[in-house]
């Protein structure tokens, strides 16, 4: 049985600005299974600074 996914906790844990986390969310990339086919090609093309886009790649690598 799948584990349910808190977005919410997930980013709070991150280091990810309230801002990344709506973009994420506008994005509907919200969900583990989003988030975890994102890839570094897909994160450059949002919007965000450099800094957010770093700790994206970290977080996302962590939930693999």
């Amino acid at each position: 049985m799948a584990t349910l996914f808190d977005f919410k906790s997930w980013y709070d844990t991150t280091g990810l600005k309230k801002e990344t986390s709506e973009l994420l969310t506008k994005q509907d990339l919200d969900t583990k299974e989003a988030l975890v086919l994102v890839t570094e090609s897909d994160i450059t093309n949002l919007e965000m600074a450099l800094g957010q886009r770093k700790l994206l790649v970290k977080a996302i690598f962590l939930l693999h």
